[in-house]
């Protein structure tokens, strides 16, 4: 867990992986104590590696915004160890925007201090098919004087594309979540 109060905000992330499946979780707050409305984008981005090399899998990896699901989803079909592994990336929040091209997202200079995409009002829902794929994940938290907001980003994996839509719908809900984390304690 960390926290941080500056720009009028107090900030709060956790993180953790739930004992019992193949998720990561990644919980945002914010309190706004600015006296003002705030408008904010949280963006989460990862970088698929689906296999055990980066240079060997990275030009195999393809990747897709499931509009069902509202999940960004990777797979390396290329990979027999990994071909029916589904990767997944989607939020306790609906998306502003989505892109699953890492250089659209991070630019040409590929700084993950500083990319490109956050430059812009919307990621450009780019989804190359092989070679530069990732997952940028962005909402938009509207958070009134005095009041708090949150999301939870969910990076996961299922074991074949079927079990997606469950694993989603699990995570996606935020007493889920915060169930998996008293368990975890």
């Amino acid at each position: 867990r960390w926290t941080k109060n500056s720009h009028g905000l107090e900030q709060e992330i956790s993180c953790f992986v739930p004992v019992d499946a193949a998720v990561k979780l990644v919980r945002l707050r914010l309190t706004n104590r600015s006296g003002q409305a705030r408008r904010i984008s949280a963006t989460y981005y990862a970088e698929w590696l689906l296999g055990a090399l980066d240079s060997v899998s990275r030009p195999h990896v393809v990747s897709h915004y499931d509009a069902a699901a509202k999940a960004i989803v990777g797979r390396n079909l290329w990979n027999a160890e990994f071909a029916s592994r589904t990767a997944f990336l989607t939020a306790s929040l609906d998306p502003h925007s989505v892109t699953g091209d890492r250089h659209d997202f991070l630019g040409h200079e590929g700084d993950v201090f500083d990319p490109d995409g956050l430059r812009r009002w919307d990621l450009g829902e780019h989804f190359p098919q092989g070679g530069d794929a990732c997952a940028a994940y962005q909402v938009h938290l509207h958070i009134p004087p005095g009041e708090q907001a949150e999301v939870v980003f969910v990076l996961g994996e299922v074991g074949e594309p079927t079990l997606l839509q469950q694993a989603v719908e699990k995570w996606k809900d935020v007493g889920q979540v915060d169930r998996a984390f008293e368990i975890g304690r």
